[in-house]
């Protein structure tokens, strides 16, 4: 939390410092109620820091947050950028989520901030404006810990809990009818809830730990695919309450863009293992001279790989850990070796058999997803770092297909499962958990698990269904004649526009944060000259220096 304190008698800023430990580890969303609750409410501060353990600020990262927030009134959170810590994990998995975060960033993130908004502010490096969010969205943020009242699709939404936060921000309105006035008519009470937006800013650095086994890594990414799709859904069923809100008609319209933008992502991650067969299988025809026997064999492999790794998804929780590891390992490789035999045939037909406009067309696409961001955004950093971005691009290309399909499936077949977080919660044996424990055991909770799991296999169906169109539809319609090259173009093409337009608002929203960052400069600058330390007033003292400022 960050709460300024009076300038008095030419005294420095303070900043206290407030220590409290939990007995047991519940949960994060538990520590929250702790935090919010515990402190928030009682200390009101100006803002509050969400930091995870493991999560380890750069230098004068806080301070750059802070300064973006008092730059604004009307920005209600920010975050910065998240790095794997490659010190602690050299391994495949490190390299490939180290290019993941990095991309995330400098295109995702980016493109949204343009537009005043974050799909999510993530609860492990950010900073939230306490008038923003008290209120509606705190209530809202701790709805997750009533699971037992909650549907299946609510407590998966919860799941993403900081998305929630995130939509009730830049949703909330001010009720009017209970603002108060005083004698001049100003307003007393409601005047803090101002129309917030929320934004990213580059160069306030934080370095994590990555999971350090793929057991840790899917359970995580379960997580964030299901979290992130209800409450995604959620947010747009609900698109209608931006109209109540106190934004400005062209701010609501960038809003509605940068939704359109989501849900665009949000189909294409869905159909993202049938686009994925479909590319293979049309390679396989256009690269190949043999008969069709030949495909068949190839495509059997493909399926093989897929069901192992269903039947895996599906019954991995009554397995041992080292059988359950060694399966995902063996359906990675797998999957690795066809998306290697994908990756040849493309630069195959690439190279030999494509058009001109598909070369470049497919040209574009790549350098401007995995080579230009980086370098535009942050060019120091790839090259003091040229061995994590070099062996990051590889491994986040040769491991795309536990991006598209193992995350994907593992997501949807455990649609019913609602743990949360990566590590285990404390067990503890008193008599408060014990009397818990007993009125647990009078719920009927097969019936509800039972219930749960029918809601799962129809989401997994629909998923197998729609994907397996996909597959199936992609090599017979364009299978014969030049109909296979034309639709490689057309998707490369709209692949290009899709992708293109999200860099060029990345690349806006850089000079925009070039604005910002002179503008903070400046207000700097001013204060500095302004500031008297020896006032004796109650005022609160104005911007400090970045340097000097405490948090």
């Amino acid at each position: 939390m960050v709460k300024r304190q009076t300038a008095n008698k030419g005294k420095n800023l303070t900043v206290n410092f407030v220590f409290a430990a939990k007995h047991l580890n519940k949960g994060k969303i538990d520590s929250h109620l702790y935090f919010f609750r515990g402190f928030c409410d009682l200390l009101d501060p100006e803002y509050c820091m969400m930091l995870d353990i493991g999560t380890k600020p750069l230098a004068q990262s806080f301070n750059k947050l802070v300064a973006a927030l008092d730059s604004n009134p009307h920005i209600g959170g920010v975050c910065g950028d998240m790095d794997i810590d490659l010190t602690l994990d050299r391994s495949l998995f490190a390299y490939c989520q180290y290019f993941e975060y990095l991309i995330s960033h400098y295109i995702d993130k980016c493109f949204e901030s343009l537009f005043n908004n974050q799909s999510v502010l993530p609860g492990a490096f950010s900073l939230l404006r306490w008038d923003a969010i008290k209120g509606p969205p705190v209530e809202k943020f701790l709805r997750g810990l009533d699971h037992d009242n909650l549907s299946l699709f609510k407590t998966n939404m919860f799941l993403a809990e900081d998305r929630i936060m995130c939509w009730q921000i830049i949703v909330q309105k001010v009720n009017r009818e209970s603002d108060q006035f005083d004698e001049l008519g100003r307003l007393i009470t409601g005047k803090e809830k101002e129309p917030q937006g929320l934004l990213y800013i580059p160069g306030a650095g934080a370095v994590t730990d990555p999971p350090d086994n793929p057991i840790i890594l899917i359970k995580q990414r379960r997580r964030w695919i299901n979290g992130s799709n209800a409450a995604f859904w959620y947010t747009i069923m609900r698109l209608y309450r931006m109209e109540r809100s106190d934004h400005w008609f062209g701010q609501r319209f960038f809003y509605y863009l940068n939704f359109l933008y989501l849900l665009i992502s949000q189909l294409l991650g869905f159909c993202g293992s049938g686009f994925f067969y479909g590319a293979f299988a049309i390679l396989l025809q256009t690269s190949l001279d043999e008969e069709s026997t030949t495909w068949v064999l190839n495509a059997v492999l493909f399926v093989f790989a897929l069901l192992v790794m269903l039947s895996l998804t599906l019954g991995s929780k009554g397995l041992n850990v080292k059988v359950v590891q060694t399966s995902i390992y063996t359906v990675l490789v797998l999957f690795c070796i066809i998306n290697a035999v994908l990756i040849y045939m493309s630069l195959y037909t690439l190279f030999v058999r494509s058009s001109g406009a598909l070369y470049y067309a497919i040209i574009g696409v790549f350098i401007g997803t995995y080579i230009f961001p980086p370098l535009w955004h942050d060019s120091g950093k790839c090259l003091r770092e040229l061995r994590g971005s070099i062996l990051g691009v590889l491994a986040y290309i040769l491991l795309m297909p536990m991006y598209t399909i193992i995350f994907q499936v593992f997501a949807y077949a455990n649609w019913c499962d609602i743990t949360w977080g990566n590590r285990e919660k404390s067990e503890d044996t008193g008599i408060l958990d014990k009397a818990k424990a007993a009125a647990a055991a009078k719920k009927k909770k097969d019936e509800i698990k039972l219930d749960f799991k029918m809601q799962r296999f129809v989401l997994f169906l629909l998923w197998v269904v729609v994907n397996s169109l996909i597959g199936h539809i992609m090599p017979r319609y364009i299978s014969n004649g030049k109909g296979v090259t034309n639709a490689l173009e057309y998707f490369s093409y709209a692949m290009l526009w899709f992708q293109g337009s999200k860099l060029y608002g990345s690349f806006l929203y850089k000079f925009k944060n070039w604005i910002l960052q002179a503008k903070i400069r400046s207000q700097i600058k001013k204060n500095a000259l302004e500031w008297k330390p020896d006032d004796k007033s109650d005022a609160q003292p104005p911007l400090v220096p970045v340097k000097a400022k405490g948090v």
